[in-house]
């Protein structure tokens, strides 16, 4: 089965996130995983725990200075709203959710029946298993989202 339960800690200052705390506890295969990654004043990436330590023959160590900058994957949601919420409409969020390194990809799609459309795909960056690669080459997913302006803008 699966089954993630995440957290995070910000700070917002006009349209910038900073990071203080991210976890994540989750289950996958049977699996159990829990992250957590902590973060300096500045909101940079400081340090991380993952337990059980990954398997280096199968998951490449992302390098720190991939993970200095990038912000978590719920501090990035956070990011994207406030970015969109200012007028820009095509973002690329750099993200480390413990594991990974990728970039979050969010544009503007245009509108539909009232709603503005959004795209969001990743761009691979670092510590992605050959499996992962493989499938995300061969599926290429784009997710659609629609949003109300009156009410998320």
């Amino acid at each position: 089965g699966y089954g993630s339960d995440n957290n995070a800690r910000f700070r917002i200052h006009d349209t910038k996130v900073m990071p203080e705390f991210f976890e994540t506890h989750f289950t996958f295969r049977n699996r159990k995983r829990d992250i957590e990654i902590n973060y300096d004043k500045a909101g940079a990436f400081k340090s991380e725990t993952n337990i059980p330590p990954e398997n280096r023959g199968k998951r490449p160590a992302v390098p720190a200075k991939l993970k200095a900058k990038a912000l978590d994957p719920i501090s990035a949601i956070i990011y994207a709203h406030l970015q969109l919420k200012a007028g820009k409409k095509n973002l690329v969020i750099p993200v480390y959710d413990g594991r990974r390194r990728f970039n979050a990809v969010v544009k503007i799609a245009g509108k539909e029946n009232g709603l503005i459309k959004l795209n969001y795909t990743e761009e691979m960056v670092a510590g992605f298993t050959g499996n992962e690669k493989k499938q995300r080459d061969e599926i290429k997913a784009t997710i659609d989202f629609y949003i109300d302006a009156k009410t998320y803008l």
